[in-house]
This record gives structure tokens, C-alpha cells and sequence, in this order.
């Protein structure tokens, strides 16, 4: 059974028919060969037969050399309408910048095992179609470099929109940045002020700016000079985690400074706060959770 004759004319066809309609004006024995072959091969496994990508390939690349090649990886989705428009505009992006061989080898790279990262590059594709004229950085045609192009679009289009955005904190907030031996305190004042923190220690710091924007929790980092060393979570006025560089534990100078600070600025505020005993070297309190 057919998916998709949307692009056939007449009733009653035959098989060849329907191949014949479907090669176009590239009607050679090895491009026919090549379909009837993918038609089997689908049927087999599916009981269906999709052509859509077939159809695709045939408006697109002229060479049939590179058609039989196409043809022969045997693409298998079970695509939407909504998903086959987004292909057919990245396939149209990928001819304006790689030749035809280099489009047929991206396409013969894709196997059962890698689809789903196919399938999430033309959603990111989707998403930064309407900045990519301007900040496409000419990759590698194959499929990790340009899922890793397009993600890196997409956060610097989320960077410059952050960028202008700024973190507001009231004084009970501010008055904990404070220089503690030769450590200045501090806190990010907008949302790329974080990305550049995340950056830095490597982590996933840049997730927290709603929490921190709404008030539900605060990040403060501690600097040396200019170098950012370590970030530590405050939420409900306790310590719910401390990490440094790439999510590594505190040095024991670092838990030091860091229980120093806590203890001093911090939980002699909290009165209703029950005593405890300050975080170990890289510990992480029971009720947060590794998120950094």
C-alpha cells in the first residue's frame, strides 16, 4: 500500500505505473531498478510503501548516479505532512550550500540507529530557519556537525534575546555578595551574565535563569578577581548545592570559604533554622538535587 499518491495521475495503475509516474522525466533502468528495490525492501518490513523521500530526491539532484545511491539507503520514517515540508526546506538549505555529492553523502549517513538525531536536526532546523542567513557558520555536511551548527544558533539567538533581559534582587539578596578572604561574591544582573557563568564552569547554570528571574532560588559565584571559581545554590535560605569547574567537588579551601560565608552572612539570619552541620567537601544538601 502506497503513503503517499498525492503526486500520481490515473486510476487503476500498476506497479510500474506508479514508478514510472514517480521517476519523473528520469526514466533509466538503474533509477527504476534502484526504486522497485526500496519498494520490496519497505513492503517487507512495513507492509507499506512511503515514497515521499524518494519523490524528494528526484526533484532535487539530477545526477541519477546520485539518486541510485540515495535511494538505496532506504530512508524509514513514517513522517507527517508537517515533518515532510520541514525536510523538503532543509533539503533546499542543504543544496544551497553543499554540492549534490555532498547532500547524497549526508543522506547516506543516516541509518535506523542515528534517525532520531535526524529527526531532532530538523526540528532545530525549524527553529533557527528565520536567523540563519545571518549566523550560519559553514560546517561539515554530515549529520553531527550540522545538529551541533544549528544548536549553537539556536543558543545564540536565546543569548541575545537573555542578554537584554536583567535579574532584579532585592537587599536581603545583595547584601550576601561580600568579599570573604580573597574571594569577591557575586551575583549575575542578566540572563547572559549567567550564560557566560555556565560557559565558564562548564555546566548547566544558564537553566536556573527563571527560577532565578521569579525569585525561587539565587546563584552567587565566587570570584577571584575576575575568574569565576565556584557557584553555590541558595534556596529557603539553605546551601541545595556547591560545584566548581565542569560540576567538579569544592577544593577544601573553596567548602572552607564557602562554609565560612554561609555561615556568616547567611544562616545567622535564619533563626527559625535549625542547626546543621555545614556541607563536606563537594557535598550536596539532601533536599536539592546535582543540577549545575
Amino acid at each position: 500500500m502506497w503513503r503517499n499518491t498525492s503526486f500520481l495521475q490515473g486510476t487503476h495503475l500498476t506497479l510500474d505505473d506508479g514508478i514510472e509516474q514517480l521517476m519523473g522525466s528520469k526514466r533509466t533502468r538503474s533509477l527504476k531498478k534502484a526504486i522497485y528495490k526500496n519498494y520490496l525492501s519497505q513492503a517487507k518490513r512495513t507492509k507499506n510503501f512511503e515514497p515521499s523521500f524518494i519523490l524528494m530526491f528526484i526533484q532535487k539532484i539530477d545526477d541519477v548516479n546520485y539518486l541510485v545511491r540515495l535511494i538505496k539507503r532506504n530512508i524509514l520514517l513514517e513522517p507527517t505532512k508537517e515533518f515532510l515540508s520541514d525536510v523538503n526546506m532543509f533539503m533546499d538549505f542543504l543544496l544551497s550550500y553543499y554540492t549534490p555529492k555532498q547532500f547524497t553523502q549526508y543522506f547516506e549517513e543516516l541509518t535506523r540507529r542515528n534517525r532520531n538525531l535526524f529527526i531532532d536536526t530538523i526540528r532545530m532546523y525549524k527553529q533557527v530557519l528565520p536567523s540563519l542567513d545571518e549566523q550560519f557558520i559553514k560546517s561539515k555536511c554530515n549529520l553531527d556537525a550540522l545538529h551541533d551548527e544549528f544548536i549553537r544558533v539556536a543558543n545564540s539567538n536565546r543569548d541575545q534575546k537573555l542578554a537584554m533581559e536583567r535579574l532584579i534582587y532585592d537587599k536581603d539578596i545583595t547584601k550576601h555578595c561580600v568579599t570573604i578572604d580573597n574571594y569577591n561574591v557575586r551575583v549575575p544582573h542578566t540572563g547572559l551574565e549567567l550564560f557566560n557563568w555556565a560557559t565558564n564552569l562548564k555546566n548547566c547554570l544558564a537553566s536556573y535563569f527563571d527560577e532565578i528571574k521569579y525569585g525561587k532560588t539565587t546563584i552567587y559565584g565566587f570570584f577571584i578577581e575576575s575568574r569565576l571559581e565556584f557557584a553555590v545554590e541558595i534556596k529557603n535560605g539553605k546551601i541545595i548545592q556547591a560545584n566548581g569547574y565542569n560540576n567538579e567537588k569544592l577544593t577544601e579551601e573553596q567548602s572552607s570559604i564557602k562554609n565560612d560565608w554561609y555561615m556568616k552572612y547567611i544562616y545567622k539570619e535564619k533563626k527559625d533554622v535549625k542547626p546543621k552541620k555545614p556541607l563536606e567537601v563537594g557535598e550536596i544538601d539532601i533536599e536539592g538535587m546535582k543540577r549545575l
